[in-house]
Parts: structure tokens; C-alpha cells; sequence
């Protein structure tokens, strides 16, 4: 008794496999992509005041700060003063934004002097209290996280890297 196995398709196989490995050592296409869709996430994050995936929203500015940004025709949406922090974060490679995009990662970040002060929070010293009716500090600035991702854009975000990996190359016919 004799048994040959014979196989059919290892050169597509092997190149398809060879193609994947390839893809996996330089993901930045995938990468390029997320970075798009970070500025969507982001913009809505800043649209819903923070209330995007299910989160509790950014707290209210206080009646004091609503009445300067009136007097002074600023936007009196939160954390949208004059604009530069919104749009360092929203706008396709904005000069107030870094963003480095390589071959196994991503960084986005504003660089617009009080994001970090927005984004964590600040207090002052002395006692803080909430304004009745607003829920808004009196003293200090309150965290107001403008970057995140739901478990949901996660997922996204690693599927676009799978089918970054798998994208299938047409191989010619060979003759």
C-alpha cells in the first residue's frame, strides 16, 4: 500500500502567508484609517459634551464663566471658547495637533497649551463646591475627558488592522 499527498494551491498559500507577515510588520494603511476615525470619535465626543458611549457628560460651566463667554461673544459650549482645542483634535493634521502615524502604532494628541488642563481637570486650592442647579465647580477646572474609545470603537479598530493583515493581493495567473 502506497499513500502520495499531493498539494494544490501552496504557491497562492505560501504568498498569501508571506503577503500577511509582510502586512503585520507595517500596518500603517490600518493605521491611517483609525486616525480618520479618531477625529470622528473625537468630534463627537466634543458634539455630545462628552455624553458619547454611554458616559455621564462633562460637567456645566458655572454661571460666571457662561456670563463672560456671552459678554465676550465666545462659543458658550463647553470646552469650545475660541475653538483651537476642538479643532486641534478634529481637524485633519491640524497644526495645534501631533499626531505620528507608524508602521505598529499611532499617537494623537493636542498640543494647544491648557488641553492637558481640560482633559485631567485642575484644582485650586481652597474649598470647591457644586453650583446648585448646574452641578457645575466653582473652584478649579473640572476633568472634561475629550479622548476616548467604548469597548465598541476598540473592536473597530482592531478590525481594521485584521483586514489590513488579510486584504487579499490578486496573484497573476501563472501559465
Amino acid at each position: 500500500m502506497q499513500f502520495r499527498i499531493v498539494t494544490f494551491g501552496a504557491k497562492q498559500a505560501s504568498a498569501r502567508l508571506t503577503n500577511i507577515g509582510n502586512r503585520a510588520v507595517n500596518a500603517r494603511p490600518a493605521f491611517e484609517e483609525i486616525y480618520l476615525t479618531i477625529l470622528d470619535i473625537v468630534d463627537e465626543i466634543f458634539d455630545t459634551e462628552g455624553e458619547r458611549g454611554g458616559r455621564e457628560g462633562w460637567l456645566g460651566l458655572t454661571p460666571g464663566h457662561l456670563r463672560y463667554k456671552a459678554k465676550h461673544n465666545k462659543d458658550l459650549r463647553i470646552l469650545r471658547m475660541d475653538g483651537d482645542l476642538h479643532a486641534s483634535v478634529t481637524k485633519f493634521k491640524h497644526p495645534q495637533q501631533f499626531s505620528r502615524i507608524a508602521k505598529d502604532h499611532i499617537v494623537f494628541k493636542s498640543t494647544v497649551p491648557f488641553a492637558d488642563v481640560h482633559f485631567h481637570g485642575q484644582k485650586k486650592k481652597g474649598p470647591g463646591s457644586r453650583t446648585p442647579g448646574t452641578g457645575a465647580f466653582t473652584r478649579g477646572v473640572p476633568a472634561r475627558p475629550f479622548i476616548y474609545f467604548t469597548e465598541q470603537d476598540r473592536r473597530a479598530f482592531a478590525k481594521e488592522i485584521l483586514q489590513h493583515l488579510i486584504k487579499t493581493k490578486q496573484l497573476r495567473p501563472t501559465a
